[in-house]
């Protein structure tokens, strides 16, 4: 396929538990400053693709149909989103340049798409300009002619956002609707569709449903809703939501699912099986099963950009506290907060010292 194609071949992309966020717009409407405000306060485990940063300076390429940025932006976006990444793709990306891939993108994606359209009148996107470091690199004629009033997408549901909203009740707006902050996590302060009052009232869980899980050993407070499990979010959080729908795109079901954040909780698909109370002796059968789980873990994560410079992303303490065992024969790992990129070895040693 030719560079200029606009787009890489038709497949699906990321997992269920990302979340990709499209973010147009005109010049000077507010795109880069609110995808930028998203990472800072998401933190590590959110990436952000940038139409400018690949077309103008990657490339150095003029902004036309079927140019070769339209294919490396699509190409960027859903290697972040296999990586298990969220993404924040910002632009203006105009529709009858853009659109195709944008709504190829949006239909591949297995988790939530959320599309945010900017509209900000040309007047204010002028005097926005003005207080650039860029004002004098380009004026009022380049913007007039780069300007479209209310450019939206074809076929993909936008949500359009006025120029009366500001940073702070835009960036709560998205962080809500995506699930990537909560009622009780986000600053309230002024959203258009929210009095500047307490946070509603959110039901918590029926305790009297909640059991205490003891497997693991990392982190305390760890229950069990149903189906999911509720772990109280820990600065490691981000790495490991990444990491789990990293595995669960390249196919590794030894792992749970990340399914979201709620206040301080992070919500994990709950694994079935038991969790030895205390180390023991181990049949030749259990300890080749571990090591093949072990390898599938790291064979999963060898390549990927969680794990950087190093050969792979290591669990670092998976002994039998964090194995769940179904049937006598262990079948995943949890408790996955001291994770980090490593070597295959670290994890092995660790495995082979406590078994």
């Amino acid at each position: 396929m030719s560079a200029s194609a606009g787009s890489v071949a038709q497949m699906r992309t990321g997992t269920s538990a990302t979340r990709l966020i499209v973010l147009r717009g005109n010049s000077a409407s507010g795109k880069s400053a609110t995808a930028a405000e998203l990472r800072r306060r998401f933190g590590r485990g959110l990436a952000l693709v940038g139409q400018d940063n690949l077309r103008r300076v990657v490339l150095r390429e003029r902004d036309h149909p079927g140019a070769a940025n339209i294919g490396l932006i699509d190409t960027v976006t859903r290697y972040a989103l296999d990586a298990g990444y969220h993404v924040v793709l910002e632009g203006i990306l105009y529709a009858d340049h853009y659109g195709d891939m944008l709504q190829r993108l949006c239909r591949d994606h297995r988790g939530p798409t959320h599309c945010y359209y900017l509209d900000v009148p040309f007047e204010e996107t002028l005097a926005r300009h003005a207080t650039k470091a860029e004002a004098a690199q380009y004026g009022e004629c380049e913007m007039r002619g780069w300007y479209r009033p209310l450019d939206l997408l074809p076929a993909v549901d936008e949500t359009v956002i006025g120029a009366d909203s500001t940073l702070t009740q835009t960036v709560d707006r998205i962080m809500l609707d995506t699930g990537l902050a909560t009622e009780d996590t986000v600053s309230l302060t002024g959203r258009p569709d929210q009095p500047t009052t307490a946070p509603p009232h959110r039901s918590a869980p029926d305790t009297e449903e909640l059991v205490e899980l003891t497997g693991g050993r990392m982190t305390p407070g760890i229950v069990r809703d149903g189906d999911t499990v509720r772990r109280p979010s820990t600065p490691a959080s981000p790495f490991v939501a990444s990491l789990l729908g990293l595995l669960e795109a390249r196919g590794f079901d030894g792992a749970p699912r990340y399914l979201r954040r709620e206040g301080t909780a992070d919500v994990l698909t709950y694994m079935p099986g038991d969790v030895p109370a205390r180390f023991r002796t181990w049949s030749n059968e259990q300890v080749a099963a571990a090591g093949a789980l072990l390898r599938a873990l790291h064979d999963a994560t060898r390549g990927s950009a969680l794990a950087g410079r190093h050969p792979v992303v290591c669990h670092h303490d998976p002994g039998p506290n964090n194995v769940t065992f179904r049937n006598g024969m262990p079948t995943a790992f949890i408790d996955f907060d001291t994770a980090a990129p490593g070597s295959a070895l670290e994890d092995l040693g660790y495995m082979a010292w406590i078994l």
